[in-house]
């Protein structure tokens, strides 16, 4: 058993006394969740929830959003109609709970790059940048969060006497320069998922989308970026991603300014993964997710 599977007694007895189920007949099984985070189904009789918790004593998430925050964003974004409804979030576990999609598939990669998939998603995506908050969210600020994961690298590389390379540190210059052209180019005017990762997606004749713990003030731009960049989507592929967004809009960027927030966001999920690895909390599967962002790196 991996710990993203664990979920402790004193965390299902509370969440039932929530849901007013009684915790001896609730039939919970894990769920393949994020890398900085535990999901379960819970079911009982003919009831059904998603309960997603964080990993305990992590320290090394810089989510944009906390459970309280994302839940009043997703209460919002599930009257537009784009994620399940929230059941609730809870203060005491960090948990967020919400409605479970029985026959809904999780998308993988290569499900992306479909062509019908891509106007699909295509179309989803400009439905979420349509969407009115009507709060706040923090502004993309990717010189910030990129000055964040280094500290955090530079600090656990520290207890362990380990260095960048030669390569990372090239990486690391790159990922500062690209973050200065960003903030220059881009200003924040939309809601953006900023994780947009095959198994953020969901399918149930419909696309949700989920896990909005990422979620910024941004351009439209990061989202399609992120899609392209997290899912290793080919030079055709974006094209029709293009096409299936903006349609007979102009596109209010070019190809080598696309091509650098792609970059930009390589580089951050790599630092990304890197300061997870290092950590003292071990996330699942981080490592493979560090590895290929390394090769689209190369």
């Amino acid at each position: 058993m991996t710990f993203e599977s664990i979920i402790y007694a004193d965390e299902v007895k509370h969440l039932c006394r929530r849901l007013m189920v009684d915790p001896k007949r609730v039939s919970i099984t894990s769920v393949s969740g994020g890398f900085s985070n535990r999901a379960f189904h819970f079911a009982y009789l003919n009831r059904n929830w998603m309960v997603r918790l964080p990993i305990k004593n992590q320290k090394q998430r810089v989510q944009a959003l906390d459970t309280s925050e994302e839940g009043r964003l997703l209460k919002v974004i599930a009257e537009a109609g784009l994620t399940p409804s929230v059941v609730f979030n809870d203060e005491i576990t960090g948990a967020l709970v919400t409605a479970y999609l029985k026959d809904a598939v999780t998308w993988n990669s290569t499900m992306v790059g479909q062509s019908e998939n891509l106007r699909r998603i295509a179309a989803t995506l400009r439905s979420l940048h349509s969407v009115d908050v009507g709060f706040t969210l923090p502004l993309f600020k990717p010189t910030m969060v990129c000055e964040r994961y280094f500290d955090l690298l530079r600090n656990s590389q520290e207890n362990k006497n380990q260095k960048l390379n030669v390569e990372q540190k090239g990486w690391q210059a790159d990922l500062r320069q690209l973050a200065v052209i960003y903030e220059r180019s881009f200003p924040s005017i939309t809601l953006c998922h900023h994780d947009l990762v095959s198994g953020n997606i969901l399918d149930s004749k419909q696309l949700w989308l989920v896990d909005f713990e990422y979620a910024v003030q941004a351009h439209p731009i990061l989202d399609i970026a992120s899609l392209v960049a997290l899912n290793g989507l080919n030079l055709h592929q974006r094209s029709l991603l293009l096409k299936f967004y903006f349609g007979e809009e102009v596109i209010p960027f070019n190809n080598s300014q696309l091509d650098e927030v792609i970059r930009l966001e390589q580089l951050i999920s790599y630092f990304w993964a890197l300061a997870q690895m290092n950590g003292s909390v071990k996330m699942p599967n981080v490592e493979g997710f560090a590895d290929s962002m390394t090769t689209m790196l190369r």
